[in-house]
């Protein structure tokens, strides 16, 4: 279990590092940050970015570490192209989320996918097409002397595939039994196929892409579980290369002149990837010196800041760059509804009713934020999903819920057979008691008590895997860009942390599951009765959210404040990004 809880943190530590949401329109990025100006990229110079958390290196594990990810890659990822790409794409995203709309997405490791429903309409198989005169990296280490450089075959990719699925110490494997049954099967010399059950077919093919961090199986052989674990061992067919690690300091990694990828627009079209030679990625926990560290030029680039956050900055380094690429809430709150008194829907109601959740946005936010953060936030690309107070289509009972109302929560309580109210524990994090100390003094006023149990990241996430809570537990959850899987009220797991299970919810998720299969855009028009159905339920109480945003020092060219291109791919945006030597050293730097 111990094991367990550390792949979990590991990708929850991703999780929460990339959990954004865009902000401005592709028309607004043009004219400010997005304008053509014909620089051509130069190559070489040092991208120097911080990381919050200690890596966790693990290639069987969801989203591995940032460093790896620019080392290993995917089947397919997002399409730079499609984003603002320097002001040379097609805006169609600004890739500020992570996202896993199949319209926004190419083929890395292969070239194409497609897939087929059997006909009885009974399975789905994926077909895959490997792209051509892919090589492995020639790190300067044993590891790297064993592969040789190898040109990447479909044995490698049936063989990663398959590890995901069936190797114990595979994330996938150990959080999803369910997906365990998928072989990767060899066509031939060029092509291979997934075969998944109908219902599962996104969420399974989501997830396997995922964390299907490719390196070469002849590593595995000689190292064993290491290969994925240990920085020296990585040999992978990204832009860039491991090349030193010390703890609790800085990972350091150089260029693979060897990459596949070209720029697909602007003027370095055609030019060989990476430009820049390398990429320090500084250990720095706290929030307060990575702000210092941007300031200063430290670093040059740095994400999901506050508002006030990026107005410090600008008063304080008036010559950063920002963009609003993100959006973050603190931390929302579950419950579980199987047990008194969540299973039933008047106390989950009143609940509702006695949260000021307008004079918190006020207060933390100055009103600027959503009140609605649940099941979907507002997201590019995922715009169905996304339900305002405002909406015409939104009920009046479930409006209801979202206007203060002390007296219509005494009532349901009373109703409930509560009229005096009742107590109930709350799990979380150490950093949340501020937060729900709130929520705590607006609950008093009805007669509900909460009694706040602090504890450890891991061991929250061992009390939710293991649904170990009789009473309300806050934690994250899924972001849109899982949508259709919709683990987190459609599917028994530790995601689900209100632990619904609600056979009409059941109902309609295999529907919309369904129909994203041949029309992604259609099943979300599908979904949202849905999710009216969920928000009148009051499955949780949702915590406000607000904007966030990318700043970064001018000298960061081809950059647009991009966070996430593609579905948790780390700071892949590097890969085709350029340093200006000469404009960072004439502002002193």
């Amino acid at each position: 279990m111990r094991k367990l809880v550390w792949l979990i943190i590991s990708c929850l530590m991703v999780l929460s590092l990339m959990i954004v949401s865009c902000g401005e329109k592709e028309t607004e990025e043009k004219s400010e940050i997005g304008d053509e100006t014909g620089e051509k990229p130069e190559y070489g110079g040092m991208l120097t970015l911080a990381i919050g958390v200690e890596p966790t290196f693990d290639l069987l594990a969801f989203g591995a570490a940032y460093p790896q990810m620019h080392a290993h890659q995917k089947l397919y990822e997002g399409d730079w192209a499609k984003g603002l790409a320097g002001g040379y794409g097609e805006g169609l995203t600004t890739w500020g989320q992570s996202t896993n709309i199949p319209e926004l997405n190419i083929g890395y490791l292969t070239s194409e996918h497609y897939w087929e429903v059997s006909d009885n309409g009974s399975e789905v198989t994926t077909y895959f097409t490997i792209r051509d005169n892919i090589y492995f990296a020639k790190p300067d280490t044993e590891a790297g002397d064993l592969v040789g450089g190898r040109k990447l075959t479909v044995d490698d990719l049936v063989w990663n595939v398959n590890q995901r699925v069936h190797n114990e110490n595979a994330q996938n494997f150990q959080l999803y039994p369910f997906h365990r049954y998928p072989e990767a099967v060899k066509i031939d010399e060029k092509t291979f196929s997934i075969t998944h059950k109908f219902a599962d077919h996104m969420s399974t093919l989501m997830r396997e892409n995922c964390s299907t961090y490719v390196f070469a199986p002849e590593l595995w052989d000689a190292y064993g579980y290491e290969s994925c674990t240990e920085w020296e061992y990585s040999v992978g067919t990204g832009p860039f290369m491991l090349n030193g690690y010390t703890p609790g300091n800085a990972v350091e990694l150089i260029r693979n002149p060897d990459c596949w990828m070209t720029d697909p627009v602007g003027p370095g079209k055609g030019n060989r990837l990476p430009y820049i030679d390398n990429i320090k990625y500084i250990i720095m926990i706290d929030e307060s010196t990575r702000h210092a560290a941007l300031r200063t030029a430290q670093i040059d680039q740095l994400g999901a800041l506050t508002p006030e956050d990026k107005d410090l900055m600008i008063q304080t380094a008036p010559k950063l760059v920002s963009a609003e690429r993100g959006s973050w809430s603190e931390t929302p709150l579950f419950m579980n509804t199987t047990k008194p008194p969540f299973n039933d829907i008047r106390v989950r109601k009143a609940m509702m009713m006695a949260t000021d959740f307008n004079a918190i946005n006020d207060a933390l936010y100055e009103g600027a934020g959503d009140i609605i953060s649940w099941p979907y936030f507002d997201v590019e690309g995922y715009e169905p999903l996304f339900v305002t107070l405002e909406d015409s289509d939104l009920p009046a009972e479930v409006k209801a819920l979202y206007t203060y109302n002390v007296e219509g929560a005494k009532n349901l309580l009373a109703d409930a057979g509560l009229p005096t109210g009742f107590k109930t524990t709350l799990v979380m994090q150490q950093t949340d008691v501020d937060y729900y100390s709130i929520i705590a003094d607006q609950w008093s006023k009805v007669g509900i008590e909460i009694e706040m149990q602090p504890m450890e990241f891991g061991n929250l996430i061992s009390t939710a895997a293991t649904a170990s809570y009789d009473g309300l537990i806050a934690i994250a959850t899924s972001p849109n860009s899982s949508y259709p899987e919709q683990s987190h009220y459609a599917a028994q797991n530790w995601v689900n942390a209100s632990l619904i299970n609600d056979p009409y919810v059941n109902e309609q998720a295999d529907k919309v599951r369904a129909l994203a299969i041949t029309d992604f855009q259609a099943s979300m028009e599908l979904c949202r009765p849905l999710i009216m159905y969920l928000l009148g339920q009051a499955y949780m109480v949702p915590s406000p959210r607000h904007t966030t945003y990318s700043m970064w020092w001018p000298w960061l060219k081809n950059y647009s404040g991009e966070n996430a291109v593609g579905y948790f791919p780390g700071n892949s945006w590097a890969e085709w990004c350029w340093i200006d030597e000469n404009l960072k050293n004439s502002m002193g730097h």
